[in-house]
């Protein structure tokens, strides 16, 4: 614990579902998702041993998502 609090990085698992009630609107709307996309962009924020601080991360999921088509 001495560790993660000095070096300001924490290990990460994340999982997320999604649940919708009631009637779905009659919108146009498709969803994608890239995991492997993901998984490079956040490689990208690791240091040389493989951590991420957690400021990093805050500023990587505080960005407006790109869009497609």
């Amino acid at each position: 614990m001495k560790e993660l609090l000095v070096r300001d990085t924490w290990p990460v698992r994340a999982q997320a579902e999604l649940e919708l009630t009631g009637i779905a609107p009659r919108l146009p709307v498709k969803i994608a998702f890239d995991p492997p996309l993901l998984h490079r962009l956040l490689a990208e924020l690791c240091d040389e041993s493989g951590l991420v601080s957690r400021s990093a991360l805050v500023q990587f999921f505080s960005k407006e998502p790109a869009r497609s088509g």
